[in-house]
């Protein structure tokens, strides 16, 4: 392996809350990534991201959830210390695709998804990591 080259996996996790209504996001897959001056110092990266996950909603008390697939791309710059401490910051383009056509409820319903463009959003993204190298 180069020592431009990181590998590893990916966890996200959040959850949004109005009122008594939720949103929770979860996610499971793999990142690699490209330092242009090398990983232990502070380098412009690239990097890709994929992951498989759910989006759950408790809304009006009816859980539902949806599975989905990210592929991510960003560029930005990573700062490291003699410590292993590194942040990074970038941004880039989100491709997001929905398995399903609408929410599964847990009251046997379902929920549509609100949007019309086929299961498939592409957007941007903000990419903020903070990480200890070992």
């Amino acid at each position: 392996m180069s020592d431009n080259i990181t590998v590893g996996p990916v966890i996200n996790m959040a959850k949004y809350t109005l009122g008594t209504d939720s949103i929770s996001l979860f996610g499971l897959g793999a990142r690699g990534e490209y330092f242009m001056d090398g990983r232990d110092v502070n380098s412009f990266y690239t990097a890709v991201e994929m992951t498989y996950g759910t989006i759950s909603t408790d809304v009006s008390s009816v859980d539902c959830s949806l599975s989905n697939f990210d592929a991510v791309a960003f560029g930005g710059y990573a700062w490291r210390w003699d410590s292993g401490m590194s942040v990074k910051l970038g941004g880039g383009l989100r491709q997001t695709v929905y398995l399903e056509d609408a929410y599964a409820c847990d009251d046997g319903s379902t929920e549509g998804v609100g949007f019309e463009t086929e299961g498939i959003i592409t957007g941007f993204g903000l990419d903020f990591t903070v990480g200890k190298s070992f």
